[in-house]
């Protein structure tokens, strides 16, 4: 019996998704550890809270990771700005969350005229 060979479009399939694995592997370790400072220095009341603190890290530090692709620092300058997005997990998402909603808010879509900062 055969063995079953991929097509091409498989290969790249799995190939795209393994690169993405390995890109975010670096961003999802620096997230847990900057959650795992946050959560000892101020601890966790339950197992939902552990769960919810560890997931915005991760999250915050992919987001920050992918944004900072288009940014030309050093590798080590990376790290440390996702390790500490990691901390700051979901109350940096809160403050861009706030950011963007007056941004929309305040924004004239008749003009394309966008507010300036106070």
């Amino acid at each position: 019996m055969r063995e079953r060979t991929k097509g091409t479009a498989e290969m790249n399939g799995s190939t795209q998704i393994s690169e993405l694995l390995q890109g975010i592997c670096v961003p999802i370790v620096l997230g847990i550890a900057g959650s795992a400072v946050r959560l000892m220095r101020f601890g966790f009341k339950s197992w939902r809270q552990l769960a919810a603190s560890i997931t915005s890290a991760i999250f915050a530090s992919v987001l920050v990771y992918w944004g900072l692709d288009m940014l030309t620092f050093p590798p080590t300058v990376d790290a440390a700005i996702c390790g500490a997005s990691g901390y700051m997990g979901g109350m940096m998402l809160d403050a861009l969350q706030t950011r963007a909603l007056k941004v929309v808010r305040d924004a004239d879509l008749q003009t394309d005229k966008f507010p300036k900062d106070e």
